[in-house]
């Protein structure tokens, strides 16, 4: 696996200075789940994990297809200033060196992307399991944001049951036939997933929503994650 420090170079020449939350995805490719467990949960755990500005989150990929990662690691910064301070500390953490010594021989960098939330609704720390459609916006991106919120905004006026849900815009780490955008939905547990993925498909208007944003996105895939650990959650 690639260091984080390697990984972040380009991230942070990315950032600029605005106040808007900012959030930063590692997936990885382990066959030692639960060694990245303990040894994330220990870092986290440390003088220097409870002080990093950052909300941390660990995600099982319960089921994404094909694709090679296991796991994500997420990060949620309040702004790029406060991104730049944590990885300033990040790279200078000796606690991480030592999580890096314990997960580099047992897992593999796949991916990394910094997104940008431009819808974040409800408490995600509430919510265990994950619904996320990764998407390449090839049309206007301020259309398909309009649509989409159109469509969330009717739904919640309707009843439609979604404790968490947002969209999010891909600022780095886009590759060609890579997402620009992704959305989700959350749940608690997976019954309730279910549950909501069954209304959701029965829905007439997200019939009418998909028919009208068809010809500026494409979906390239949709992967349940569960969320297995997660640290310096604001209460």
């Amino acid at each position: 696996m690639k260091t984080i420090y390697t990984l972040l170079m380009t991230v942070m020449a990315a950032a600029t200075t605005f106040a808007q939350p900012i959030q930063c995805f590692f997936a990885i490719s382990t066959e030692s789940p639960r060694e990245v467990m303990m040894a994330t949960d220990k870092l986290m755990n440390s003088e220097f994990g409870k002080s990093f500005p950052a909300s941390v989150a660990l995600y099982q990929e319960a089921f994404n297809g094909e694709q090679a990662h296991t796991h994500t690691l997420g990060f949620t910064f309040e702004d790029a200033e406060t991104m730049q301070k944590a990885w300033s500390m990040w790279f200078s953490s000796e606690e991480v060196m030592g999580w890096e010594k314990a997960i580099n021989p047992i897992s593999d960098n796949t991916g990394e992307w910094m997104t940008m939330p431009l819808v974040l609704e409800g408490d995600i720390s509430k919510d265990q399991v994950f619904m996320r459609w990764a998407i390449d916006v090839t049309g206007d991106a301020n259309m398909y944001m309009k649509e989409w919120t159109k469509f969330t905004e009717g739904a919640i006026e309707r009843g439609m049951d979604m404790s968490s849900y947002g969209l999010s815009a891909v600022m780095a780490g886009v590759a060609d036939n890579d997402m620009t955008h992704y959305v989700f939905i959350g749940a608690p547990d997976i019954p309730t997933m279910m549950g909501r993925m069954m209304t959701l498909q029965k829905d007439e208007e997200f019939a009418a929503f998909s028919a009208r944003v068809g010809g500026i996105r494409t979906i390239l895939h949709q992967d349940m994650l569960m969320s297995i650990g997660a640290w310096n959650v604001p209460e």
